[in-house]
């Protein structure tokens, strides 16, 4: 685990505390563990990792794409020593969620992305990288879908539902499926907080 970028590559810090919680993470609260970040930043860990095991990892970015960016900028090769490289970052057939064109991990920051995709078009093999999407609206996690995961889990868990009181806590017996299902009624509670009553949301 490696410290990532304090802020985009040249605008200021937005976060989305209305979406996903101060800390990112909804309700949902980590356990206490004894893990400790590297002495080394997420830039070096990409280009560690990636000459370690060439050709081996898929690399996921799942928020805005200021690390990879800052890592191309030392490896122009990384995308060429990964086996695959899956961006999470909006889709040309949907309206953004951040305004009529943008995905928010995208449009926090764009200079970013757009060194990232750059650098792969430049990137050795970087056909093998940049291909077919799948829209965010593609695959839509429901309470439903969280009570079948608690059950393949052998957890012991209470099905959510719309008329649970806001901020309602998980009583799973497994704790990485009440980590799950408490950062995802916060999600959930989104569109409620602004008046839609959705039970369900793009994962």
């Amino acid at each position: 685990m490696s410290k990532g970028a304090d802020q985009p590559l040249s605008t200021p810090l937005r976060t989305a505390e209305d979406t996903h919680g101060p800390q990112g993470l909804g309700y949902a609260q980590l356990p206490q563990n004894d893990r400790r970040v590297t002495a080394h930043n997420a830039t070096e860990a990409w280009v560690r990792a990636a000459h370690a095991y060439p050709g081996e990892l898929i690399g996921l970015v799942t928020g805005p794409m200021t690390n990879l960016a800052l890592a191309l900028r030392v490896e122009p090769a990384l995308p060429s020593l990964l086996r695959r490289l899956v961006i999470m970052g909006g889709s040309f057939e949907y309206r953004g969620n951040t305004d009529v064109v943008a995905e928010w991990n995208i449009s926090v920051d764009p200079e970013a992305a757009a060194e990232s995709v750059r650098g792969l078009v430049r990137s050795r093999n970087s056909a093998n990288h940049i291909g077919a999407q799948t829209s965010p609206r593609t695959f839509v996690m429901t309470p439903a879908i969280l009570t079948r995961l608690a059950d393949a889990a052998g957890s012991s868990t209470v099905a959510m539902s719309v008329l649970d009181a806001r901020g309602t806590r998980s009583g799973a017996s497994n704790p990485l499926v009440r980590v799950l299902e408490d950062a995802m009624r916060f999600y959930f509670e989104f569109p409620l907080r602004r008046g839609r009553g959705i039970p369900g949301a793009p994962a």
